[in-house]
């Protein structure tokens, strides 16, 4: 797909199938990250095209509204209250640390707060000035350097990949 430019996502499959088998964070975030995305516009005007095993359709996945429910939107200019961030993204199950390493971790440094959403592909650095956000940036993890610069990002604060709303994978889908 990539030889042809066609963006595709990769659905990772949920479990091997192993009852009671401990869920990965990485693969339920990819998870997550894959069905929010599916419904998010494709701006380079090809199908949506979504990988996955025939047997990932039938396992069990948050309803679309409950992932909606657990996002919001921080912009470039929008004022926000860094404390009020951190107690948001602590609730959520996100953990304070010195330095981003992973998804669901945050760290404060002065005006900056950097931290890797559940759903994310890349990291975000938020620089603050006094009560808004002066500038998003996608920041390396490893190097801890800052990528690009951006103008907004959706946030998923929950990392639920199973609700007891009984909805599946191919619900997302559709026919």
């Amino acid at each position: 797909l990539g030889v042809w430019n066609v963006p595709a996502l990769y659905f990772p499959k949920h479990s091997s199938g192993v009852t009671d088998e401990v869920v990965d964070p990485e693969t339920a975030a990819e998870r997550i990250s894959a069905l929010k995305r599916l419904r998010e516009a494709d701006t380079s005007g090809h199908p949506r095209v979504i990988v996955l095993a025939e047997e990932s359709l039938r396992e069990a996945a948050p309803a679309q509204r409950d992932i909606e429910a657990g996002q919001f939107e921080i912009r470039a200019g929008q004022k926000w209250d860094a404390e009020l961030l951190m107690t948001k993204l602590e609730s959520a199950g996100y953990e304070r640390v010195p330095v981003v390493g992973e998804r669901g971790q945050f760290a404060r440094r002065g005006g900056i707060l950097d931290f890797f959403s559940w759903h994310g592909e890349e990291a975000l650095r938020l620089e603050f000035f006094d009560d808004e956000i002066d500038s998003i940036r996608v920041f390396d993890i490893h190097s801890q350097s800052s990528i690009r610069k951006i103008d907004q990002a959706m946030v998923v604060l929950q990392i639920e990949d199973q609700t007891s709303s009984g909805g599946t994978v191919q619900d997302h889908i559709g026919e």
